[in-house]
This record gives C-alpha cells, structure tokens and sequence, in this order.
C-alpha cells in the first residue's frame, strides 16, 4: 500500500513537471508580507484601452511606485507578457530566455512579466537569482490566468502595440530560439541574436 502511494506521488510530481504548473499551487496565499519593488518601472499607455481579447484588469506595478497597469492599454510596441510564479519549477527554466530577449528588444517591443498567485517577496527573491530585468506587474490571486482561461504556467501572452491580445501560447518551456520565433510570427517583430 506504501509502495502506491509512493508511486502516485512520484507520478503526480513528474506530470506537474512535464505539463506545468497547475493553479491549485498551496502557497499562493502564504506570505502576507509584501514588498511591491524590485522591478524595473512599468511602461506607459499611449491611449485609451482598445477592443481585442485582452482582459481589461488593472495590475499594480512592482517598481515600488505605487502605480498600476490596465492591461488591454496600447503601449505603443509589441508587447511580450510572461505568467510567472516563484513556486513553479517550468517557469525558472523558462525565464531566462525573456532575461536574454529583454537586452534585444529595446525600441521594437517591450517584455514584461506578471507574477502570479505568489508571494511578491519570494517573487521579487526568485527574479533577482535569475536576474530579471525587466517590469512585473502582480497578480496575487490569479485574476488575468482565470480570466484567460489558462490552467498551468508558465504561460506568454502576444500583445500588438495596438493592446490588442494575438496568442496565448501555454506549452513546452520556451527557449530563446523558440521565444524569438513566436515573436516573429505572432507579432511580425524580428530581432536580431543577442551579442
């Protein structure tokens, strides 16, 4: 009887692994301490928020500026949106590829993140270990993944500079090739390789 159960915990870990994270992560409401600094600042709309698929939710910021984001604003570049959390091991292997694109895109499209369902210290612990330099917006109870209709993360949102939502993309971890390449076909933005 311990055997089985030991083998259905094992499976369980390896198809969470395999697959994602799921959003019946325990810990995303431990840590009600929260520090809202440590990113980058926060782009600025140009405009009023547009029609689209883009749920229209609005994020505080994690610059320490006490600002927030309505996602579904036109920021004026092709927008790349990483769903993240400190707790999901497939988004730790994911990230560093957005850490490479974000020192590429500058001028030709903005990579943001958005830390989900997490404690925004052990969030903002998490990034600087990998060195994320780029804005994070925080989603402390999942809204924007509901909204979306997204089960597991990592998940990578394709945003026109127009606001307007192109692709949800929830799959295999993206590398830097194969984020590039969704880039290029879903938001027509060829970047050059990082030097």
């Amino acid at each position: 009887m311990r055997l089985r159960a030991a083998l259905a915990a094992v499976s369980a870990v390896l198809l969470l692994v395999m697959v994602g994270c799921s959003d019946t992560h325990s810990n995303a409401s431990s840590g009600n301490r929260s520090r809202l600094t440590g990113f980058p600042p926060c782009p600025t709309p140009t405009g009023p928020a547009v029609g689209g698929h883009m749920p229209r939710i609005q994020l505080p910021c994690m610059d320490g500026s006490g600002r927030s984001l309505t996602l579904g604003r036109p920021l004026g570049l092709p927008t790349v949106i990483n769903l993240w959390g400190s707790w999901c091991p497939p988004c730790g292997r994911e990230l560093p590829a957005f850490v490479s694109l974000q020192k590429t895109v500058a001028g030709k499209a903005v990579v943001m993140g958005v830390v989900t369902e997490d404690s925004a210290n052990r969030s903002v612990d998490a990034a600087h270990e990998l060195g994320v330099q780029f804005p994070n917006l925080y989603d402390r109870h999942g809204e924007l993944r509901r909204r979306l209709g997204i089960s597991a993360l990592p998940a990578t949102l394709f945003v026109a500079a127009s606001g307007e939502l192109v692709k949800t993309y929830v799959g295999p971890v993206l590398d830097e090739a194969a984020l590039r390449e969704q880039i290029d076909h879903n938001l027509g933005v060829r970047l050059d390789r990082a030097g």
